[in-house]
């Protein structure tokens, strides 16, 4: 785990492969412990971009949980919204859609807000995918909400006010757009990809009010990284980093 969070996908891979075997040796392959371990390498799968390997190994997770502990146990809940996010990144959006509500209802019905956080959060991001702006704002404002009923920081406080942000420039809402990116710059939990995501629709809100420099600068830094900035508008934020 502590490989996975530094980033060093290959040695975390090469260690969990390793763990994974050998506790079905000695365990078994229907352990409880061999739960958590596909779901380590999954995780690590996803980030190498082996989505078919990570679903294969979610799938398993899944049956594997739901057989030994119940079909509605926050755990089994976390799997599956894993697997909606890894569905989402196949585009393969009908199913993502089934399991992330499974997810929900199950989270729901034990109460557990922080981690329907997540699950509000993802379906936000799913809505967006499909064009659906409205409802992804939607979302995005129950993740929100809840936040805001639970009180305290959350690591995806930034998220949830940049999905809103994101949605509302989709709707041409440029004001409200704005409020809702300056709130998410104030939280201070952006990383990574979501961060890059969320300096693209700064730079194409500055680019629309004719904020130029801004908008530049924003891109430029959201084209930055290993990977290519996953945004259906990665073509405009690219001329904007190279203006």
């Amino acid at each position: 785990a502590v490989l996975y969070r530094q980033g060093n996908f290959a040695e975390a891979m090469s260690t969990v492969a390793e763990v994974l075997a050998l506790r079905e040796q000695l365990l078994g392959p229907r352990h409880p412990s061999i739960v958590s371990t596909l779901q380590l390498r999954s995780a690590v799968l996803k980030a190498q971009d082996d989505d078919d390997t990570a679903e294969a190994d979610l799938l398993r997770a899944v049956e594997l949980q739901g057989s030994l502990m119940g079909p509605r146990t926050r755990s089994l809940a976390g799997l599956l919204n894993n697997l909606g996010n890894v569905y989402v990144k196949q585009e393969r959006y009908g199913q993502a859609h089934v399991v992330l509500d499974e997810a929900i209802s199950i989270w729901e019905e034990l109460k557990h807000y922080d981690s329907l956080v997540y699950a509000y959060t993802a379906k936000a991001g799913l809505a967006r995918k499909e064009s659906e702006h409205e409802t992804s704002r939607r979302w995005a404002m129950r993740a929100w909400e809840t936040m805001e009923r639970m009180g305290g920081p959350h690591p995806r406080r930034g998220y949830a006010a940049s999905a809103v942000g994101a949605a509302s420039f989709r709707l041409g809402e440029l004001e409200e757009a704005q409020r809702w990116l300056d709130l998410a710059d104030a939280q201070g939990t952006l990383e990574d990809e979501a961060l890059r995501g969320h300096l693209g629709w700064k730079a194409l809100l500055a680019e629309e009010l004719g904020d130029l420099e801004a908008a530049r600068t924003y891109a430029r830094a959201a084209v930055e990284g290993e990977h290519p900035l996953e945004s259906p508008w990665r073509e405009r934020i690219a001329g904007l980093a190279e203006r």
